[in-house]
């Protein structure tokens, strides 16, 4: 487990690797822009064959089996990218110095909960913003109140094109957050992202509501999903340096992984039936609190962390 280390090296290389390996076939999990786009590309397709976009695709279409086979092809990818990845210097030099452990979750907890902490509440916030923007906005957006929408008239195609646009902003600032992690700090660009993630969540609900905005209010719902994935996009790209930097060499690929997964938990994992469930109950502002209340769990989590910019891991 924590043999795989050379993706954990600078931010645009845990971009390149992550994309190409960590899989296009768990395409919305892992939150990759291309993976994103595949996905929504492919429910796009599923609506196109449908006589009503709600029912399932005719059979023999192949709309229905197209995302699986899709996902195969690029398994592949991964598979070729994964074998030919090599240690890092840093993790070479642990093996020579015999600094390995035998068991690296056992270690993980033992020395590196507060780092295990730390790293789950950094991702999660990222987890609730995809899921925020690409789940449960699509339901409301397209669904009348009586089922747990907002009214907003637009139909499964229309949002999920809006949806495929704004997932472009959401690679450019992935890329554009990275570059400017590796200049002025990682801890930097997620404080800042934190920040203005808070400030999002107090002022989107008024571009979802029907009664401010009207229905089919394109401008006010492609602002929402830019501006939302461009603050996922700066929130996320640092993630993939700052997160493994966090534990020492012998255990950072084990740290870093279970943070990640843990974030995931607590992230993602009820993020639309909450939503669905405030929103019904409460109204669209509630969403926006429950997404601030995450923000600040990660700005908190960047606070208590160094800044690993300049740590020379070598020592």
């Amino acid at each position: 487990m924590i043999g795989i280390e050379r993706k954990f090296t600078f931010p645009c290389q845990k971009i390149v690797s992550d994309v190409l390996c960590d899989c296009f076939c768990i395409i919305s999990e892992h939150q990759h822009p291309i993976g994103i786009k595949a996905q929504i590309s492919c429910l796009r397709i599923q609506c196109q064959n449908s006589n009503v976009c709600h029912s399932s695709p005719p059979q023999g279409s192949g709309a229905d089996v197209l995302p699986f086979l899709l996902s195969a092809i690029l398994v592949i990818v991964g598979l070729v990218v994964r074998v030919h990845m090599e240690e890092t210097p840093i993790f070479r030099m642990a093996q020579e110095q015999k600094k390995v452990v035998k068991s690296p979750l056992t270690e993980v907890f033992r020395k590196s909960w507060r780092q295990v902490l730390q790293a789950t509440f950094l991702v999660a916030v990222t987890y609730t913003l995809f899921y925020t923007l690409a789940t449960w906005s699509l339901a409301w957006g397209t669904k009348e109140q009586g089922e747990g929408g907002g009214n907003l008239g637009f139909t499964n195609q229309e949002y999920l094109l809006m949806l495929m646009i704004s997932i472009c902003v959401f690679a450019l600032f992935i890329v554009l957050s990275c570059l400017y992690a590796d200049k002025i700090g990682r801890r930097r660009v997620l404080t800042f992202s934190s920040c203005a993630l808070v400030v999002f969540a107090v002022l989107f609900p008024f571009l979802l509501d029907g009664g401010l905005v009207g229905q089919k209010n394109f401008f006010a719902n492609m602002v929402f999903l830019c501006v939302g994935f461009a603050l996922m996009g700066i929130a996320f790209g640092p993630i993939g340096a700052f997160l493994p930097e966090l534990f020492d060499a012998n255990v950072r690929y084990s740290g870093s992984g279970i943070g990640y997964n843990l974030a995931a938990i607590v992230g993602a994992a009820f993020v639309p039936t909450i939503a669905t469930w405030l929103s019904s109950h409460w109204g669209v502002h509630s969403v926006g609190l429950y997404l601030a209340v995450m923000a600040v769990c990660c700005l908190v989590s960047v606070l208590t962390c160094k800044e690993t910019k300049d740590v020379d891991f070598t020592k």
